[in-house]
């Protein structure tokens, strides 16, 4: 008779340990006892719910044996990807299979797993035990265990994508790929596992309602989306937040004095009780996730997790990027509110620019070529054409408030140094000084000219031109006063963006001495004039002076605004647009000194005095040298 504590088929130790039946432990008692977090403030601490309390939903969710994809969007700052990790981590756990994390490229991926995964399952010690050697197993895109291994995938990488077939999967920031059909090439991954597979999708919508992947998930794909429900501490009302319940004294609108004072509140909406950020955090505890339509049994669910729900941004930081994006008022500021903060793609409309109220923009009290009092500099927008060169010249306020000064047309490359070099321009009330260009761009960007008798485009020409001229010692001058301007290729963070070019064609590319050159989103720039500072009830107001005729007007309307955000040309002449695009780029922030860093309005006397120079005798050869 065979005793019932023998071992028959003589199992090793650590055989026994991996046939023996483990408790079933879910993904949020896993969290919380056996996932070790790696950065942040809590860094080398378990993963705690009280911190997040909407991660716990997430986790439940990932635990039903019915729910095969779950959707996370969310901000920076809502854990939401080192819950997704967690989710990860404990299915690996408990049971091991082909596991695949998607990511942006492989610069990003090779950072996850040695800065993140890696320690992760170093620092845990449940999952430590998972791993042969412990400084072998964390390769640069992959990570073994003793029963599975977790492959890096990335975006645009087809042998990555394609090689192995995967049970569990996460897409982390999947709006970042550059290729989105990298997501579908990914989900492909998992079609070897029809009953069980697990994805988990985790990212910050970015872009409009066109361009994010995720959000077009929550809205198509997500049979269920789930949005987080805080409790009021004070009358227990149960609410979404939203952040126009975000409050601040009335007339306060400055963003630095907001966050540096955390001046905000949120205002509940049952009893109207003040919530600070203690109190914020007190309710988001007391909340649950809640749904309008519950549906028996679904195979894919999402969650919205805005800023505003999270312990780690306070509602203050939110309330300050509210006035900051309504102070700038352009689409793109608008755009990245919604991204960073409501969890949500910028919701894109067609615009129709208003020329009757551009109309309102004339001054009749504005004289043409006089600066006003209140200027502290002028710049200069020139656009290159095969005869010749358009231009628009603008003096500036503080507050970026602009007055035309003079638009026009100049024959030859002599006129534009005329203008730029030698041009002064009388200002309001004063008759000692005089107001020079501070800064200009030139159009870079060109056809061939085919009157030019070394076959150069007019791209060679403007460029021969900037290499040629010493921009930085002209007299009576602002040093590097001109630059070559040219419209990016695609989006860009910033509107304007410092590169070089070559300056002298004919020459191998490696031996030219470089020309400065600054990158224009041209749809940006475009958006803050028709949209924000063409308008007289605008904080920045462009003013036009008296004299402006409707060769301007015609010029100036021949673009239109696209449902994608681009503007598209509806008639040929659009060159006096291009040329205020520039002028008004020459004052934007990123510029070294900026325009609103400008200690002393940029001013010269009138009449300067000339100190004539006695010559200078060698007092041993007696020459004067």
């Amino acid at each position: 008779m065979t005793c019932p504590n023998e071992n028959p088929l003589k199992l090793s130790p650590a055989e026994i340990e991996v046939l023996a039946l483990r408790p079933q432990v879910s993904t949020a008692e896993f969290a919380e006892n056996d996932f070790v977090l790696v950065t942040g403030t809590y860094e080398n601490r378990n993963f705690n719910h009280d911190f997040a309390p909407y991660a716990r939903g997430i986790m439940e969710a990932w635990d039903k044996p019915w729910t095969r994809e779950i959707i996370v969007v969310g901000t920076s700052q809502t854990v939401k990807t080192s819950t997704g990790y967690a989710c990860l981590a404990a299915e690996m756990e408990r049971e091991p299979s082909p596991t695949g994390l998607g990511m942006p490229d492989e610069k990003v991926a090779k950072r996850i797993f040695k800065e993140k995964l890696g320690p992760h399952f170093k620092r845990s010690p449940k999952l430590r035990k998972m791993l042969p050697d412990a400084e072998k197993s964390v390769q640069s895109m992959s990570l073994n265990t003793h029963s599975a291994t977790l492959y890096g995938m990335t975006s645009g990488s087809e042998a990555s994508m394609s090689s192995v077939s995967m049970r569990v999967l996460m897409l982390d920031e999947e709006d970042a790929y550059p290729d989105p059909a990298s997501v579908d090439t990914m989900i492909e991954r998992t079609i070897g596992y029809p009953v069980d597979s697990k994805i988990i999708r985790v990212s910050k919508p970015r872009g409009n309602e066109h361009q994010s992947s995720i959000w077009k998930a929550l809205t198509h794909k997500a049979q269920v989306v789930y949005q987080y429900q805080a409790v009021c501490p004070t009358c227990g009302h149960a609410q979404v937040m939203d952040h126009k319940h975000i409050r601040v004294p009335e007339g306060m609108r400055d963003p630095a004095q907001i966050r540096h004072q955390t001046l905000a509140w949120y205002e509940c909406q049952g009893c109207g009780a003040h919530w600070n950020d203690y109190k914020r955090n007190e309710a988001i505890k007391r909340g649950h996730w809640h749904c309008d339509q519950e549906v028996s049994r679904p195979e894919c669910v999402a969650f919205h997790i805005p800023a505003w729900i999270s312990r780690y941004v306070s509602l203050s930081t939110v309330s300050a990027a509210w006035f900051e994006a309504i102070k700038d008022g352009t689409p793109k500021a608008m755009q990245r509110f919604d991204n960073d903060f409501c969890a949500k793609p910028h919701k894109v409309v067609a615009i129709e620019t208003n020329e009757s109220r551009a109309r309102k923009m004339v001054d009749p009290l504005l004289p043409p070529l006089v600066a006003p009092a209140e200027a502290v500099a002028i710049t200069c927008g020139i656009d290159m054409q095969m005869t010749g060169f358009w231009f628009v010249v603008r003096a500036w306020g503080r507050e970026m408030q602009s007055w035309m000064l003079q638009y026009g047309w100049l024959n030859t490359f002599a006129d534009v140094e005329e203008l730029l070099f030698r041009t002064r321009y009388p200002i309001e009330g004063r008759d000692d000084m005089v107001m020079p260009i501070w800064r200009a761009g030139i159009d870079i960007g060109g056809n061939k000219d085919k009157s030019n008798e070394l076959g150069w485009s007019k791209t060679d020409e403007v460029k021969a031109w900037l290499f040629s001229i010493d921009n930085y010692a002209k007299p009576g001058c602002w040093p590097g006063l001109v630059y070559g301007v040219k419209g990016a290729s695609q989006r860009q963070q910033d509107t304007i963006k410092p590169s070089s070019m070559g300056g002298q064609p004919g020459i191998p590319a490696k031996m030219q001495q470089k020309v400065p050159l600054y990158l224009v989103g041209t749809d940006d720039m475009k958006d803050k004039i028709h949209l924000v500072r063409m308008n007289p009830a605008s904080r920045q107001p462009m003013w036009l002076h008296s004299q402006t005729g409707e060769d301007y007007f015609k010029q100036m309307f021949a673009e239109e605004r696209g449902p994608d955000g681009k503007w598209i040309a509806q008639k040929r002449d659009n060159h006096l647009l291009d040329c205020e695009v520039y002028c008004h780029a020459c004052a934007e922030h990123i510029w070294t000194p900026s325009l609103i860093t400008l200690g002393s309005p940029y001013i010269m006397p009138k009449n300067p005095v000339v100190i004539k120079q006695e010559p200078v005798i060698n007092p041993y050869t007696h020459e004067v040298g």
